[in-house]
Parts: structure tokens; C-alpha cells; sequence
């Protein structure tokens, strides 16, 4: 949390987000779950899977070259990206060591979804897979 954002927090200036209490409920209560690394990878490419049906891709072609920014496979890996380290509170560092890739490419994936959730269509798509990724994630990852 930035420093000016925990004072402006203090003094009454901004309303905290939903994001930002569960950060602070973790850091007061000192505990930490992390996934472990391959298992939080499986889910990674389940929900991308579930966003790759929403677009009428074929499987492969949401899992192959996964270093292709461009194209709905990308947009794919991007809505999974969001759903996980937003809406199911995965850090960006623990989903970065999952997949292999930087905090910062995370990030910048986040905050390309994060600009396209104006869309009326992407919402709806973003919270019909969260709902399922989340019942997912209870019968099938209940160790997480």
C-alpha cells in the first residue's frame, strides 16, 4: 500500500476498497496461506480455459504459445490473470512465481483488464467465470 494512500486511509479522505481491507485483515492477523506454485498454475489455466469456452476457442489454442500478446488466447490469459489476482485475492507475486513471469507483466495484464471493465458485455463475462471459478475452486482446490 502506498504511504499517502494509508494516511489519506487514516484520515477519513478515501473510502477503502474491499481489496484493501482484506490486505490489511492479512497483515494485522499474520497469517498467509500461499498456494503452492504448481496447483495455483493448474487453476491459472483452468479459468483461462473457462474464458477460452466463453470465446469459442479450442483448448489448444488458449494453451499453446502462451507468449503471444495478441488475439482472444491473450485476452484469455489476461481475464484469468484479473479473475485470480482480483476477484480470488492472489498476490501478483504468487501468481508470478506460478507462471513463471514477472510482478510487473502480472500487473500490466491486470490493468489492461482493469480498463475494459467499463464494457457491459466484460463484466458480465468477468463475473459469470468468477462465480465459476470459485465453485471450482472450492470442490476441486478445496486444499487452497
Amino acid at each position: 500500500m502506498h504511504p499517502t494512500h494509508w494516511y489519506d486511509l487514516r484520515r477519513g479522505m478515501v473510502k477503502p476498497t474491499r481489496r484493501t481491507l482484506q490486505r490489511l485483515q492479512r497483515a494485522v492477523s499474520g497469517r498467509r496461506r500461499p498456494c503452492p506454485p504448481p496447483v495455483l498454475a493448474h487453476f491459472f489455466w483452468t479459468v483461462a480455459g473457462l474464458f477460452g469456452e466463453a470465446y469459442g476457442l479450442e483448448p489448444s489454442a488458449v494453451f499453446d504459445n502462451p507468449r503471444d500478446p495478441r488475439g482472444d488466447a491473450a485476452k484469455c490469459r489476461r481475464l484469468a490473470t484479473y479473475v485470480l489476482t482480483v476477484e480470488l485475492c492472489v498476490t501478483n507475486a504468487d501468481l508470478a512465481v506460478a507462471l513463471g513471469q514477472s510482478r510487473q507483466n502480472i500487473h500490466k495484464g491486470r490493468n489492461i483488464v482493469e480498463l475494459r471493465r467499463d464494457d457491459p458485455a466484460v463484466d458480465a463475462l468477468i463475473e459469470r467465470v468468477t462465480a465459476r471459478a470459485r465453485w471450482q475452486r472450492a470442490t476441486t482446490f478445496n486444499q487452497w
